[in-house]
């Protein structure tokens, strides 16, 4: 099953808690409900646009439930719509972040950011001098015993 976010519109600034975002979301192709989180700390909150759609996304939702868990900090949480959906955006936040900076996890377990104004990663893997830019902060990043996230970097992070 395909479940995707479209028409993503996140806010820095009201995200509290949580990430505040609104957004479609859409099953094998067709836009089926409407997503909005706070950012307050609450639930990701979904709703069919029409009530004609709800039994897709009540597979959506067995689907989910269907999924493996996700371990984090020694812990299985179990898969359901709503962390499908919160997963979704956490991966098109980090895929921003990727096209603008060097992402990475610091030998601490923080995660960290290496940028250069009025670049981005973009910019940079076109110029020569700038992937030699990427190449010393990659390499440094990993001296250091950081592990780069970013999947837009190829070659240069092996």
């Amino acid at each position: 099953m395909k479940i995707q976010l479209k028409k993503i519109y996140f806010s820095e600034q009201m995200s509290e808690e949580t990430n505040a975002f609104t957004a479609d979301l859409w099953i094998n192709g067709k836009k089926i409900a409407y997503v909005k989180n706070d950012g307050h700390g609450g639930c990701t909150n979904y709703n069919t646009y029409d009530p004609s759609l709800r039994p897709i996304l009540k597979e959506a939702e067995n689907y989910c439930e269907s999924l493996p868990s996700v371990k984090y900090n020694n812990h299985d949480l179990p898969m359901n719509l709503e962390f499908k959906i919160d997963l979704l955006l956490e991966d098109w936040l980090n895929l921003k972040d990727y096209k603008k900076a060097i992402v990475y996890t610091a030998k601490d377990g923080s995660t960290r950011e290496v940028t250069w104004k009025g670049n981005s990663i973009t910019k940079l893997l076109k110029m020569d001098s700038g992937v030699t830019v990427l190449k010393i902060a990659i390499k440094r990043i990993k001296s250091q015993g950081g592990v780069i996230k970013n999947t837009n970097l190829g070659s240069l992070i092996d």
